[in-house]
Formats: C-alpha cells, structure tokens, sequence
C-alpha cells in the first residue's frame, strides 16, 4: 500500500551547495516508459535544494526535490525533471515527434541510496540527454548537535551540522516522526 506524505521535512536539509556542473542548459528529459519499479514508496517528502552552477555564480538557483522513501530504497529526484520526464514519456505513447524542453537549470542528479547494502547510485542528467551512473560506498558523517531549535510543521527540530566534501551542511531533525531514513542518500563524492 502506498502512502503520500507531503511534508516541507522536519527531517530535510536546507542546502546551499555549491555545485559544479558542466552545463549551464537544462537536461533533456526522458521516456521513462520502460523504467522498472524497484521498491514502493511509502513516504513522500518535498523540500526546496538551493544551488549554484559554479563558485564564481553569485545566486543560487532553486529546484524543489522529492525523496521518496520505500523499505529498500530512498529515491531523491527532481519535482520538475520528473513532471518533464511524465509529459515525454506520454507525449512519445500518443505519436509525438518533438517534446517541450525543460525551461529552467535544476539539480540534475537523482540519487538511489539503497541502505540495506550500504550503497548510493547516483544518476547524472546532461544536456545532450547523456545519463552518466555511478555507485559509492555511503560516508560516515559526523553530525554535532548545535544549539537552537524551531517548529516546523508543528514539530520541535533541532540543528546540527556536518561537513563533507568540503561543503558544510546544516540539517533541522525531529525525533517525533519515526523515520529512520536519515540524509546520507543526498550526498556524493566530488
């Protein structure tokens, strides 16, 4: 059975990541007609990931993600990479011959951390419709508890922090809702 949960996460990180990309076009969508499901969500959670092209880019950029969490796998993808993946894909199922274009740069990353093997693959969209896969093995983070706190969505967070990669991340948890996903499915190695 599937349940949805739309939550801005008490769990999420908000991010500012400096990201190196080696385009500055939107990736290309796909059909994704003939995909294969590989485990059933039964949480779904939206946040909002903040990032930039480059270092020298003076605004971030906004893409708004999804993690989709099943007992195997926890999947983090683009909201609208999927929406535009959806409408190729259906587009392709009625004839088309050309599809709409993404018309905005998102975080063209999805990543599958399968926790059970303790492993991340990750996917990476190009321009020129180009998938590139690779897999790692999960980090050992080291998160410290900060002072500070803040209800989100009516559940008591606190922060901590963490490093990795060379980026610092801060995260707002909660013990109230029983979860045990953690955010390690979000990072990769630069």
């Amino acid at each position: 059975m599937k349940k949805t949960v739309l939550l801005f996460w008490a769990l999420s990180i908000t991010y500012s990541l400096s990201c190196q990309m080696s385009t500055v076009d939107p990736p290309r969508s796909l059909n994704i007609g003939k995909y294969k499901v590989i485990d059933e969500s039964n949480l779904r959670i939206t946040y909002s990931l903040d990032f930039k092209n480059s270092i020298q880019d003076k605004e971030y950029k906004k893409d708004t993600r999804i993690v989709q969490v099943g007992k195997r796998v926890i999947k983090d993808f683009s909201n609208v990479l999927y929406h535009y993946d959806s409408l190729h894909t259906e587009l392709v199922k009625k004839g088309a011959q050309a599809v709409p274009g993404i018309p905005e740069l998102i975080y063209p990353y999805e990543i599958f951390n399968h926790y059970e093997k303790g492993k991340c693959m990750l996917t990476y969209r190009t321009y020129p419709g180009q998938v590139l896969r690779y897999s790692e093995e999960q980090p050992n983070l080291k998160w410290e508890l900060k002072e500070g706190s803040a209800t989100i969505l009516g559940y008591k967070c606190q922060k901590a922090t963490t490093k990795f990669a060379g980026r610092s991340y801060i995260a707002w948890f909660t013990m109230e809702l029983p979860i045990n996903a953690g955010l390690l499915h979000l990072y990769r190695k630069i």
